[in-house]
């Protein structure tokens, strides 16, 4: 696993680690997947009710049904990836062509730094 080097100098360097971002985890791979698969099912269980049919009525589109919404979900998941690697890939471009436009990080400043020096003022009551 790649960790991100601090300090990050730039915003550049910050887009830099791409093997990073694309770690995925078990949820964010099936969550969509499964969820359109779920929505068909019920969609077409209570398409069945709402006709006054029991819900398992033409259990073979059902059986259809649910691989279709999980492909479509599949589907769907890429391509938002896809839209997100290609926004990522014109940010980083952009801040290759101009990079006056993106100064480097200033140094960061602890809280200490920015106080000021306190006197107390006692009057003596």
């Amino acid at each position: 696993m790649t960790y991100v080097q601090y300090p990050i100098k730039s915003d550049l360097d910050r887009l830099s680690y791409d093997e990073y971002r694309e770690k995925t985890s078990l949820f964010s791979e099936t969550w969509l997947p499964a969820s359109l698969g779920f929505a068909a099912f019920f969609t077409f269980a209570a398409n069945n009710v709402a006709m006054r049919k029991p819900y398992y009525t033409g259990i073979q589109k059902l059986l259809f049904y649910i691989p279709v919404g999980v492909f479509a979900g599949i589907y769907f998941r890429d391509r938002q990836r896809e839209k997100s690697r290609q926004k990522w890939a014109a940010h980083k471009h952009y801040i290759e062509l101009h990079p006056e436009d993106f100064p480097p990080y200033p140094r960061p400043v602890k809280v200490g730094e920015t106080l000021e020096a306190w006197l107390p003022f006692r009057t003596g009551w």
